[in-house]
Parts: C-alpha cells; sequence; structure tokens
C-alpha cells in the first residue's frame, strides 16, 4: 500500500509544511486547526484543546511526545484513570480481522496496544475496580526470530507540577528464560536499572536531582507499576510473573520482587487465532462466511486450545523418543506443567478466557483415561538410603514371596531368580516408562501402571511371569524410576549378562525406592505363618471364646467342655443316617417326623435341617399350617444356633483363606503361562494345592453344625451372580466372598455401596479377590470411579483367563432370563424387592440365609475351587 504524498502549500512556511509531512503523519491524534485569528495551531483531538500557544512553527518533537505521555492525554485516551473504561468492543474485533488477514500485530504497535488495553481492562473489571491510580503497563513479545525475548515497559509517574509523565524503553533482552532463577532474575535486575538510567527522562518541570540510580528513586520507580500485560506464550507469560514476584519460592526469590506492586496480570489470549485463520482467507468468499459463523469469543477459546495443544505436541514427542533416559521425564512433565499452569491457571484472565476449562479439555482429549496434569506426583519417589540390614531384609521380600509351605529358596535357587527378575523387568521398563506419566502418586494407580506395562510386555510376546508376580503381590512400584537404580540399570543396559552381584544391588537399589509398607508386609506374614500352623496342626473342633458368649448372650446355651472330632464325626454320621431315611420316607408317602432336641451328651444342639428347592416342597403333606411354622421356626434356630457357635474361629479361617486363595491364584497364573520356564518358585503342583483347599473347606463344614447333604447344591452351581448382604461388616463381605474360592462367582447390591469403597480403599487391593459377574449400582459407580475401574479391568482378566473352562455354561446365558440369582439376606419380603429392583421375576431369584451360604461345601472339587459353577 503507497502512502499518500502530501503536496505542501507555497504559501506555508517551511515549518508548517514539516508540521504536515511528519508530525501530523506520525500522531494521529494531532491535527491543525484554525484559531479565531484564522493562524492554525496544533490541536489534540483526544483532550479537545491547543497544545502550544505559538504558531505551528513553534512546536517540535520532544513537546509532542511530552504531551501524550501526560496523565492528561492518556485519561482522556480509551483508557481513563478514573473509571477503569475498555475501549469499544468493535475496535477489538477490528484487530481480530486484522489478525485474520495476516497483519502481525508484532508490526503494528497501535492494534497490539487496543487489544491488551481491552484484555486488561476486562480482567481489571474483575479484580481491583476503582483503584487505578497510577497505569504502568508491560509487554512482553517475541522477535522475528521467535527466539529472543524483549520486555517492553510503560511507566506513568506523578510530577512535581501536577498531572502524570510517561516514559518508556526497552526494559530488558534475555536470550534464554529457560535459565535458572538466579541467571533469570539476574538479567531482568540489570536491564531494568539500565533502562531507569538510560531511558527515563525528569518532564517538563522535573525539579529533581540528576536522572542517576539511586536507592530511593529507584525503589519509588518499581513500586509505580500496577499492571502487567503480555502476550500467551508460555515462556512469555512466565517472564511476567517472575517481574511480578509470583514465582515458586527458591533461594533467588526476593530478587524477583521487580514490581512488588503488581494487582492485575493479563495476558493476550487472541495471539494464535492466526493458527485457524489463515487457511480460510485463500479465499474472499469462504473468509467472509467463516467471519460470519464464528464470533471474537469463539477465536478466543480456540487460540488458547492451540497453545495447549502445542505444549502437549512438545511433550509427546519426547515421550515418543526411543531412549528417553527416565531421569529426565520428571523435568520434562514438571516443565509441561508449569507451562500449562502460566498460561491458564495464572494469567489472570480467567473470566473472559476459560481457562481452567481449556486446560482440563485439552488434557481429558489428549488423555482420556487419565489426567496428565496430576502425573508429577509419580516420580517423587524417595531414594533408597537405607541400611544394609534393611536392604537384606526387603532383599528377601522381593526374592521371597509368599510360600504355601514357608520353603526357603537355595543360593543356586535365588541366583536363577534374580537373573530371571532381572531380565523380564529390562523387557518391561520400556512400557513402563511410556505409561508412567499418566498415573498419580498412588498405590492403586501404581498398581495398575506397571500392571499395564506387564500386560503389555505379554502381549508382544515376553515372557514376565515371575515380575508379574511381583506386581499382583503388590512389591512392585514406581522404585525403577528413582535416580540409583537409573544409574545401576544405564551400567548394566549393555551386557547380556550380569553377575548375580550387581543384579542383586540393582534390586536392593529398586527395592529401595518402593512405597512398600512395612508394616502391612509384615501383618501379612504373620497372617500367613499362623495359617500354616494351622495346617501342622491339623483342624480341630473350634472353641469359642468367653467374651464372645458373655456378649451375644445366646437364649440355647452352648456347651462349655470341649467337643473332640471323633465324637463329632460319629455326631455327623447319625444325622445322615436320619437324613435319609427322612427322605426315603417322604419318597414312599410317609409323613416326616421332626427329630427332637438331642441331650448335650449326645453332641450339639441340632434339628434336622431345612429342606428347600424340590425337597422343600414335599413337606406339603404335613396338614396342619402350626406345624409347619414351628418346625420351620426349630430349624432357623438351629441354623441360626450353627451360624453363630463357629463366629470367632471360623472369621479367622476366613481371613487365611481368602489370603492363601488370592496367593494361590497368582502363582497359579503364573504357572499357567504356556511358555514359562521352570521356575524353582515352583515348589506344589496344582492338585496339591487343589487338596489344600478342598481339605480346608471339609475341616470348615466338619466344624458347622448344619449338615452340608441337606443343602441345594445345584442351587448354588447353577447360581450366575452371589448377592452378599447379610453379614454385618463390609470386611467380613468380602472375606466370605473369598472363602467361595478366590475365583469363584463374587458381586456386591446396592446396600455394599456406601461401606464397601472405603473398606477396600483401606485394606488395599490385595484383599479384593478376582471375581467372575460384578453387580455394582449406578450409586457405587459414581462414588468410588476408580475401584469400579479396577474390579471391571479384574473382571475381563479372569474372564479372559478361565474363556475355555466356560464355553459350555455361557451357552445357557444367551438371555437374561436364564440367569439365576443366588440371593443371601435373611427378611420379609427381600426376594421380591430385590428382583423388582433389577428387573427380574422372582421365580429366577433363589433366597439363602447366612447360615446356609456359610455352610455350602460344594460337590465337585475342582470346579468349585477355580472356577465356580458345574461343567455337566
Amino acid at each position: 500500500m503507497t502512502t499518500p504524498v502530501v503536496v505542501p502549500n507555497p504559501s506555508e512556511s517551511v515549518a508548517a509544511a514539516f508540521w504536515r509531512t511528519s508530525w501530523l503523519r506520525k500522531f494521529d491524534w494531532l491535527v491543525l486547526k484554525q484559531q479565531d485569528g484564522g493562524s492554525e495551531r496544533p490541536f489534540c483531538k483526544t483532550c479537545q484543546k491547543f497544545l502550544f500557544q505559538k504558531t505551528v512553527g513553534g512546536g517540535n518533537l520532544t513537546s509532542l511526545l511530552r504531551h501524550e505521555r501526560t496523565g492528561l492525554h492518556q485519561g482522556k485516551g480509551p483508557m481513563k484513570t478514573s473509571s477503569v473504561q475498555a475501549p469499544p468492543i468493535q475496535d477489538f474485533l477490528d484487530c481480530l480481522d486484522d489478525r485474520a488477514k495476516r497483519k502481525s500485530f508484532r508490526s503494528s504497535g497501535k492494534e497490539k496496544a487496543w487489544k491488551l488495553s481491552w484484555c486488561l481492562a476486562e480482567a481489571f473489571k474483575m479484580s481491583v475496580h476503582g483503584q487505578l491510580a497510577q497505569v504502568a503497563s508491560s509487554t512482553v513479545c517475541q522477535d522475528a526470530q521467535g527466539q529472543v525475548l524483549s520486555v517492553r515497559f510503560f511507566s506513568s509517574l506523578k510530577v512535581t507540577g501536577g498531572g502524570d509523565a510517561s516514559v518508556s524503553g526497552l526494559l530488558a533482552l534475555v536470550n534464554d528464560w529457560g535459565a535458572g532463577a538466579s541467571d533469570l532474575a539476574s538479567a531482568v535486575g540489570k536491564g531494568t536499572k539500565r533502562f531507569f538510567i538510560k531511558y527515563w527522562k525528569p518532564p517538563r518541570g522535573w525539579t529533581g536531582p540528576k536522572p542517576t540510580l539511586k536507592r530511593p528513586l529507584y525503589q519509588a520507580f518499581r513500586k509505580s507499576v500496577l499492571f502487567v500485560g503480555s502476550d500467551a506464550a508460555a515462556d512469555e507469560t512466565k517472564a511476567v510473573r517472575l517481574l511480578a514476584g509470583k514465582a515458586a519460592p527458591t533461594a533467588t526469590s526476593k530478587a524477583f520482587r521487580l514490581f512488588p506492586n503488581i494487582k492485575a496480570r493479563v495476558r493476550d489470549n487472541a495471539h494464535a487465532v492466526g493458527r485457524f485463520t489463515l487457511k480460510w482467507n485463500v479465499n474472499e468468499t469462504l473468509g467472509k462466511t467463516y467471519k460470519k459463523y464464528i464470533s471474537s469469543t469463539d477465536l478466543l477459546l480456540l487460540a488458547m486450545m492451540a497453545d495447549a495443544s502445542d505444549e502437549e505436541l512438545s511433550l509427546l514427542r519426547q515421550f515418543d523418543q526411543s531412549y528417553l533416559p527416565t531421569s529426565d521425564v520428571r523435568s520434562l512433565v514438571q516443565n509441561f506443567l508449569s507451562k500449562i499452569e502460566f498460561l491458564f491457571l495464572c494469567a489472570g484472565a480467567t473470566k473472559t478466557g476459560f481457562t481452567a476449562y481449556v486446560a482440563r479439555a485439552t488434557m481429558q482429549y489428549e488423555w482420556p483415561d487419565f489426567e496428565l496434569i496430576n502425573s508429577l506426583g509419580v516420580f517423587q519417589t524417595r531414594e533408597g538410603n537405607h541400611s544394609s540390614d534393611e536392604r537384606r531384609l526387603m532383599l528377601d521380600r522381593l526374592v521371597t514371596p509368599i510360600l504355601l509351605d514357608g520353603r526357603q529358596l537355595t543360593n543356586d535357587e535365588k541366583a536363577d531368580y534374580l537373573i530371571q527378575v532381572w531380565r523380564q523387568y529390562q523387557m518391561c521398563r520400556p512400557f513402563a516408562v511410556k505409561i508412567a506419566g499418566r498415573f498419580a502418586t498412588s498405590p492403586q494407580k501404581d498398581y495398575l501402571c506397571w500392571t499395564e506395562s506387564v500386560r503389555k510386555a505379554k502381549k508382544n510376546g515376553h515372557d514376565v511371569s515371575l515380575l508379574e508376580s511381583l506386581v499382583s503381590a503388590g512389591l512392585a512400584s514406581v522404585g525403577a524410576t528413582t535416580a540409583n537404580s537409573e544409574r545401576d540399570f544405564a551400567a548394566m543396559r549393555k551386557r547380556t549378562n550380569p553377575t548375580v552381584a550387581e543384579v542383586e544391588r540393582f534390586l536392593q537399589t529398586f527395592m529401595g525406592g518402593l512405597n512398600t509398607d512395612a508394616n502391612a508386609m509384615d501383618q501379612k506374614n504373620q497372617l500367613c505363618q499362623k495359617a500354616r500352623q494351622v495346617w501342622q496342626k491339623g483342624f480341630g473342633t473350634p472353641r469359642v471364646s468367653d467374651e464372645k458368649r458373655k456378649s451375644l448372650n445366646w437364649a440355647n446355651g452352648l456347651r462349655k467342655k470341649k467337643v473332640k472330632v471323633d465324637s463329632e464325626r460319629t455326631f455327623i454320621e447319625k444325622r445322615r443316617q436320619d437324613l435319609n431315611q427322612l427322605m426315603k420316607s417322604e419318597s414312599a408317602g410317609q409323613r416326616p417326623v421332626a427329630r427332637p432336641l438331642m441331650n448335650s451328651s449326645e453332641g450339639p444342639p441340632l434339628l434336622t435341617p431345612v429342606l428347600f428347592g424340590k425337597e422343600k416342597g414335599k413337606l406339603s403333606d404335613l396338614k396342619n399350617e402350626s406345624k409347619k411354622r414351628n418346625f420351620a421356626a426349630q430349624q432357623l434356630a438351629s441354623l441360626r444356633t450353627g451360624d453363630r457357635l463357629q463366629t470367632d474361629e471360623f472369621d479367622e479361617m476366613a481371613r487365611q483363606q481368602a489370603e492363601l486363595d488370592l496367593a494361590a491364584d497368582r502363582k497359579r497364573r503364573r504357572l499357567d503361562t504356556a511358555d514359562a520356564p521352570v521356575s524353582p518358585l515352583k515348589l506344589n503342583s496344582r492338585n496339591a494345592y487343589i487338596a489344600r483347599c478342598v481339605h480346608m473347606r471339609d475341616a470348615v463344614a466338619r466344624s458347622l453344625v448344619t449338615h452340608h447333604h441337606a443343602l441345594p447344591q445345584k442351587d448354588f452351581l447353577k447360581a450366575d451372580v452371589f448377592v452378599v448382604k447379610s453379614l454385618t461388616s463390609p470386611g467380613q463381605r468380602v472375606e466370605w466372598m473369598a472363602k467361595l474360592g478366590g475365583l469363584a462367582i463374587v458381586s456386591s447390591d446396592y446396600a455394599m455401596g456406601s461401606r464397601m469403597g472405603p473398606w477396600i480403599k483401606f485394606k488395599g487391593i490385595a484383599k479384593i479377590p478376582p471375581v467372575r459377574h460384578l453387580l455394582l449400582d449406578k450409586r457405587f459407580q459414581e462414588k468410588h470411579p476408580s475401584l469400579t475401574a479396577i474390579l471391571k479391568q479384574q473382571l475381563l482378566s479372569f474372564a479372559q483367563a478361565n474363556a475355555n473352562s466356560w464355553a459350555n455354561v455361557a451357552k445357557t446365558r444367551k438371555s437374561s432370563s436364564n440367569i439365576c440369582w443366588a440371593l443371601v439376606a435373611e427378611g420379609d419380603g427381600i426376594k421380591d424387592k430385590f428382583a423388582r429392583r433389577l428387573g427380574v421375576s422372582a421365580a429366577s431369584v433363589r433366597l439363602f440365609t447366612a447360615g446356609e451360604f456359610i455352610s455350602w461345601k460344594p460337590a465337585s472339587k475342582i470346579e468349585s475351587a477355580h472356577y465356580g459353577v458345574s461343567q455337566a
């Protein structure tokens, strides 16, 4: 665009011609206006007054610049010192249109100033409205190469003669804003002093000393800055934040407070609009259509999304590198989080820029399952500063997982185990590094991180069975990202056969960085040791403590003498004979006779158990309804008595069984791998484990008062979902669920939603047995989303591992009508209420009491111990 040539009037003086060709083109607010006498004088359109008493040739550039910097002139402008008024919105939209037409704001200072003043005024309205007495703004911008950052500073000061005077100049020039805190503070401090000495000049009417760097005057100059403006780039916003003294506390944080009285910071949210608008300017019609259907608010939002996307892409490019050192991950994530915080959370323009929303939306789009903005805590692991004894103890925990028989490894087995764990760790490390940034520093997410890395390694054909066992035991955390282990890993990376001593030292360092709770591990080991003692001694008749007996206050009374195992077996055999005789009499059409209570010398006070299912219908020949009610009441009392009789000891056994089933399941998953090598930890075969589980259940069944043959075994085996809600505490519910075999049918109902989640969180993931079917209501899922995800992941993994065994059972579940619900509860009308809640028919729900559920003994040993279903 060519500039129009101003042809001077021959009758004008040389000074007037110079005014028309130079000053009027430089200052848009300056015009020549005729006075009453007919002569032309310089006139300010902003202040609406003549500037000089002399004619046109009397003024000079210095006088015009001083007038432009006065508070009177600036107060009459778009941003007034009294009312804090923003410029017209149409001017701001025109600036956006100019930006869309590829006009750089760096080359057009006037439009840049208007846009920044609009953003500053909007932010100022929401923060410190009505407190603007002195205006000072700072604009941070980039040069043409995009590498050097310069701070352009504008300051307004009171003068002696009244009014305001403004000065401006280059404040600082820093080549690397990413340098250390001390270097950055030193560079900005020197630039401030240089600006104060070189560029600040006393305005007209100044009566002070000659401008030199004097402490009082310099301090007053720094305190005069109240507002700071900057572009939206992260480095520029970071520079403004450092100038305002809002950086993180460090040893040199005092040097950052160059402008301690800054009350508002604002950034330009639309500097990246050109990334979206340039493509539309190829065609003029498309450009007009684009501007017609998009608003300035949308442009601001798109610009902020572009900023966040650029920072995200730069981080992902670094994560995608093949050999990214683990020690650099923490600094990369920290730098990313700092930029996001500077861009969207600490810029001061929250109301006009949707800052928090944009940051959250960008993170959720890039990482739909996890928030990367919270991932820095993963790498905050403590160093391995343990003593030699502590390291040896942690190493023993690593190489000696919880074994069923407590056998210790020999030196050769230990060396073989260490080498295998080292090789598997080397296979899983690349996967763990890539996904480590997705998780926060919590035991659950650390566990998921390593579980996911092991799963990906197995998917790629790597054998990581031993490392998987450590992950399942909760021993592997984020210790692999500590500095010491990374150093040892780098030293051994190129060695194919490291020595046992090197691997042992590395594993000691690895264990030193783990977030393992020593108390929890000690309690777990003590519990397993107690279970081994129970196995060694065998199962005698459980005894009831005096405190338990007094607290329950049983009405029927219990025997105080110890009942021997032989006498109990004799008693159970008698009851089996009575039951067979009763069933034969019913099949022959004879009337069944209820056996009365036995004396204390014969055995426990019991009645013949109640029959369920098909056998229950055979009691219809009892003519008297009162006899039916009395008979059922007597049986229910006996069942409740049996339920209470073994509460103390059976809870102990259930806890032991839960731990043992979980440990055996981990071992089974490790040993069932097709290409897994023979491990020195394979001490017991699978059949031996099943025999021990069956022996445990047989002992439990013998110690109970209700005989298992009277229970509906087929109904239990056909049930697809178990819902346990009659037990008192959430802990008992989980333990009784684990009693089903660890891999059997487990679920939760709506009553457990408010109590089960916190208990499992407190106890840890290791207490949650693998589930086959899951029933969680919406309230539980909304209140515990992370726990729901963990349970669903376990359900999917277990279903994949047992797909072949469930092939026959899955054929009968093509419709919801074939699903059978086993409800373990007590109460009137709960069966119908439960059926209505699930939307199923009451006929598909089987109701069982707590005593029946506890005393249930599966008919098939292998199926019940591993699959919980019948394969017939």
